[in-house]
């Protein structure tokens, strides 16, 4: 029998977020604005982005057990 355990580093994660077309703020679409080049939005997806990858600091480090069994005759 043979048992393992440890910790494997894996990096911080970082994600990347990318917003193409336009956005509307009405139903009838008569309000639209480039989402790439609107500030609004663009400040709203960079904060939307810091959020994500300060909760990805949690995960870069990832607990390993093995478990091995062996038989012989």
């Amino acid at each position: 029998m043979a048992c393992d355990a440890g910790v494997a580093f894996v990096g911080l994660p970082q994600t990347k977020i990318a917003l193409q077309g336009t956005a509307c703020t009405d139903a009838l679409q008569t309000n639209c604005v480039d989402a790439a080049t609107d500030p609004t939005i663009q400040s709203n997806i960079i904060a939307q982005q810091n959020k994500l990858n300060n909760k990805g600091k949690y995960v870069q480090y990832w607990p390993i057990i093995s478990i091995g069994f062996g038989y012989r005759f």
